[in-house]
């Protein structure tokens, strides 16, 4: 299992611009929050680099950080792209379950939680 408190990821529709001549780019606030989100799991996994063995469980609990409307959806793509980029999942398509929650406190961003299939049928 792996479980890590992120910053509230960006909306899947803030991920990146078209830019003439360049095509689709990172935005800048994308950009920022895959630096912040890169360091807190740093944090957590410190040597590890192997990803959790497939298939995967993956549960994303919300805290907004203000009174605007979001739709929670729109989180899982930021954090799904980031757990393949830092090597917790091999890749985001052997997820088998997906569970997103809103919560009213407890902490602030995302609670990113991922859960190795494998692992729970060797035991």
């Amino acid at each position: 299992m792996f479980q890590v408190i992120l910053p509230y990821p960006p909306s899947s529709n803030a991920l990146t611009r078209n830019v003439p001549g360049k095509g689709r780019v990172k935005t800048q606030r994308y950009l920022s929050w895959l630096m912040a989100a890169g360091h807190d799991i740093r944090l957590v996994r410190r040597n590890e680099n192997e990803p959790l063995a497939p298939p995967y469980n993956l549960k994303i609990e919300l805290v907004r950080p203000d009174k605007r409307k979001r739709d929670i959806g729109n989180a899982l793509k930021a954090v799904e792209d980031l757990l393949v980029e830092h090597r917790i999942m091999h890749d985001d398509s052997l997820v088998r379950r997906i569970e997103i929650v809103e919560r009213d406190g407890g902490f602030k961003g995302a609670r990113v939680t991922v859960r190795s299939l494998e692992r729970a049928r060797a035991t």
